[in-house]
């Protein structure tokens, strides 16, 4: 039996019961584990053990109802284990929760005829068979972890790790853990003391075990490190080279995707939909997603206007000069805007002949820029601001309003707005240049 680990409580264990879906749907029930690992004496099926503070009965239940779904896809077990906390000290909390460091009584919870078990997060995406994780040959190193995208050949993230749990037991890895955090109190509780106590005992596998970051928007030289120490290209990491997608330095698919999490940016990460895509096939648990799903999709609209809403403020903080953001105000008009369409049509050959379909780009796209303005507004009162007519005296709008795109994009939308309009609107044009 292959053992996988999670560490939760009850409020993620529907993320839980996502990764086990998950594992199970990537595992290819074709191949016996023999196709992995020759000779190998292992029994199909997997084990997952949630080691959690307390879950409920319903919660339990739940979980008896997955494992009996599942298992008709392939063999598994869920186990579940209570662990008291309190043995942890305030200082072993992370984030107010001690369940994170619950990985570091795997070895001592779990039977001690298991010698191996894989402790993966929730927030992650498996699009590889595991089993061929558990043909790694750990030899005498405690831990099998991946390369870290910033610290290669040293730290590394404990999303995955693949434990040799003999010679953690063997070597009391447990106790001295919990005696680093006790000592030193580190930020990371678990991820600390388990890079410090394993020392040099490490095997260290590919980036694509645990990857990311996996931004839409990465730039171009970003990834220049991981081709060296992966020997694939760029195209090759995100498409096809990542087993298991950590949602790190990015929002949690069950978060909006507007948060800022990495520097204060915006991360949008390219397997968020992915991962829904398998989420929502869980089953037993498959409602409860769904709802988390629908709210999310609901809420999208309002969270990238409160998002922009923030990014704005701070730009607007940025503009030093009041008349060059009037004038920025007028060059986005609808008026300016068409106007400057209309120019830039005359210049070209055969220009105007699309330049109906670019009037009505123009039209829809001012008019979705004035939605999310209200929107922006609602959530935001501090960026509402004065319509352009009221600042009727000012000296730098009235020039802006004397540039001849203004003047040919008031003309435009006068015309266009009744059926005479559009056979006067041509004459009116060359009047307008005329004069200018």
């Amino acid at each position: 039996m292959f053992h996988i680990v999670f560490c939760a409580n009850e409020t993620y264990i529907k993320f839980a019961a996502a990764m086990i879906n998950n594992i199970v749907l990537k595992t290819n029930t074709e191949l016996a584990f023999s196709h992995f690992l020759k000779d190998s004496k292992e029994e199909e099926g997997y084990v997952f053990h949630i080691l959690s503070d307390e879950l409920s009965k319903t919660c339990l239940e739940k979980l008896d109802l997955l494992q009996k779904e599942l298992s008709k896809i392939y063999p598994l077990q869920i186990k579940s284990y209570s662990v008291p906390c309190d043995e942890f000290g305030a200082n072993l909390a992370y984030k107010g929760t001690y369940v994170a460091n619950l990985i570091l009584k795997a070895p001592s919870i779990l039977d001690k005829n298991i010698n191996k078990a894989l402790c993966l997060d929730l927030d992650m995406l498996v699009l590889c068979d595991v089993r061929e994780i558990f043909a790694i040959d750990l030899k005498d190193n405690y831990v099998a972890v991946a390369q870290n995208h910033t610290h290669f050949g040293s730290w590394f993230n404990t999303g995955f790790v693949l434990m040799n749990l003999e010679k953690w037991r063997e070597h009391d890895l447990e106790q001295k853990c919990i005696k680093y955090i006790q000592e030193y109190n580190p930020v990371l509780p678990d991820q600390s003391a388990i890079n410090v106590c394993v020392e040099d005992k490490k095997l260290i596998l590919s980036l694509a075990y645990n990857f990311y970051p996996h931004n839409k928007y990465y730039k171009k030289d970003f990834f220049n490190d991981e081709l060296t120490q992966m020997n694939a290209t760029k195209n090759a990491i995100l498409l096809r080279g990542a087993k298991i997608v950590h949602f790190l330095q990015c929002p949690k698919p069950w978060n909006s995707a507007f948060l800022k999490s990495y520097k204060n940016q915006l991360c949008l990460s390219i397997f968020r939909q992915p991962w829904w895509n398998l989420a929502l096939k869980t089953p037993v648990f498959k409602q409860e997603l769904e709802a988390i799903y629908k709210t999310l999709k609901n809420n999208e609209s309002e969270d990238l206007a409160l998002y922009l809403s923030i990014e704005l403020e701070a730009l607007w903080q940025e503009i030093q000069s009041r008349q060059a953001a009037l004038e920025e105000r007028v060059k986005n008009s609808l008026e300016y805007r068409l106007g400057v369409a209309l120019i830039k049509a005359s210049k070209k050959k055969f220009g105007y002949l699309f330049l109906p379909f670019k009037f009505l780009y123009i039209y829809l796209s001012v008019k979705f820029e004035e939605k999310l303005y209200k929107i922006i507004s609602r959530h935001n009162p501090n960026l509402s601001l004065q319509e352009l007519d009221s600042y009727k005296n000012d000296v730098s709008i009235e020039n802006m309003k004397r540039h001849l795109s203004y003047r040919y994009g008031s003309c435009i939308v006068k015309n266009l707005k009744s059926f005479k309009g559009l056979f006067k609107l041509a004459s009116e044009l060359r009047q307008i240049k005329k004069e200018f």
